[in-house]
């Protein structure tokens, strides 16, 4: 028996022509067909006017900020940069030569980050905008290419409907570009200057490369030829003020040895002519004295001449390689080490990319120039052997010279 329910309600069971609770039925799945390209025609023609309409949209912003965007143009030039000594002073026991050990920081040579940084210094850029008086230029205040966006556009096309023989009347259609004076340099100016300049060193070389970016090609070009004779007439400046120092001093000290000999020879004549006999003896061991001494540099300038003339002799013969010779100097070990980092990256490189790839293209380029710069610097140091050989001939002729004059007035 079953208990009793609710009044109204009764258990459930199995019919055979309806659903009971308790019961399970399976469910039967098939595979749906693929979709077809009408399918999604008729999607897209469904919604034709919102597609055309985004798609519209889409391309007049695309057209729009192309022409309305600015348009920049980059200029360049390339420096390369060599340490150049001033005159030396034979002190070498008082001052460090730099040129013995390179100084390096964070990898990189120190004269090459000194350099940039006087590049991309603010003194520099105003020396610039005085020199070429660019506070009172009106490509430089207000530049613009020399094909803009929609105003010039416009511009052009009214220009070409004027009809012949109608000029502008206008005082304001003909500017007055004539430069009365310069103005002062103003920080605005200079973040202005400086914005527009780019300085940085090309990885394993000493090359420099200067970079001005403006919106008129012309102007470009002209601040990046007039940065950089800016920076070589301040580097010359400094060589001469350098120059020029050693110069003074060396007159100085010049003039004060002559003074003292000066006084040397009025008191050996004052004592000679006291004491006629001493002073002959004592004059023909001063000259005996000299000759010794001259004798003795003689033979150090004759050695001396003998050692660069070998040297001069192996670096000139054709079978020899001055490279080989030259390896440890700093500068040209530095560019021996980067043609032969380039070499190997090409060789790695070239059986993946081949010969016509544009990264071997540029490997190629920046090889050669490596190349050159090494080869440059093997004949600078070739050079300064053979100038070193002649000022050793030079030395040795003068004091056999003076030693000969000596001998005969000893006589």
């Amino acid at each position: 028996m079953l208990p009793a329910g609710p009044p109204g309600l009764a258990p459930a069971v199995a019919s055979g022509t309806g659903l009971t609770t308790g019961q399970v039925y399976d469910a039967e799945f098939s595979e749906a067909g693929p979709r077809h390209l009408r399918e999604y025609l008729l999607v897209l023609y469904k919604y034709r006017w919102l597609a055309a309409s985004c798609f519209g949209a889409t391309l007049g912003l695309a057209v729009l900020v192309t022409v309305l965007t600015p348009r920049l143009y980059t200029a360049g030039t390339r420096l390369q940069l060599a340490r150049q000594s001033p005159i030396k002073l034979r002190l070498e026991g008082n001052v460090l030569d730099l040129e013995e050990s390179e100084r390096n920081v964070n990898g990189s040579s120190s004269f090459l980050a000194t350099q940039v940084a006087t590049l991309k210094s603010r003194d520099l850029a105003e020396r610039v905008i005085r020199g070429r008086r660019l506070a009172d230029n009106d490509a430089f205040l207000h530049p613009g290419p020399d094909r803009g966006g929609l105003a010039t556009v416009a511009g052009q096309l009214l220009t070409a409907l004027r009809p012949r023989g109608l000029a502008a009347s206008s005082p304001a259609a003909a500017p007055d570009r004539t430069i009365t004076g310069s103005a002062d340099v103003t920080p605005k100016l200079l973040d202005r200057y400086m914005r527009y300049l780019d300085v940085h060193d090309v990885r394993g070389t000493d090359l420099v490369e200067v970079r001005f970016t403006t919106p008129s090609p012309s102007l470009s070009a002209f601040l990046a030829a007039a940065h950089t004779q800016a920076y070589m007439d301040a580097a010359e400046e400094a060589r001469l003020g350098t120059d020029s120092t050693a110069q003074d001093f060396l007159d100085r000290q010049l003039r004060e040895s002559r003074q003292r000999v000066e006084r040397s020879q009025a008191a050996l004549k004052r004592f000679a002519s006291e004491h006629p006999n001493v002073a002959i003896n004592q004059e023909q061991k001063v000259v005996a004295q000299n000759i010794s001494e001259l004798s003795s540099q003689l033979t150090k300038a004759e050695g001396t001449r003998v050692t660069m003339q070998s040297r001069f002799d192996f670096l000139t013969h054709p079978a020899s390689d001055p490279l080989a010779y030259f390896l440890d100097r700093p500068g040209v070990q530095k560019l021996h080490l980067a043609l032969l980092d380039l070499r190997a990256e090409r060789a790695a490189l070239a059986a993946r990319l081949g010969p016509n790839h544009p990264q071997m293209i540029e490997l190629q380029h920046h090889e050669s120039e490596v190349a050159q710069q090494l080869q440059a610097e093997v004949q600078h140091e070739v050079a300064g052997v053979r100038a070193r050989h002649d000022a050793a001939r030079m030395r040795e002729d003068a004091l056999k010279h003076k030693l000969t004059r000596l001998e005969e007035s000893a006589i």
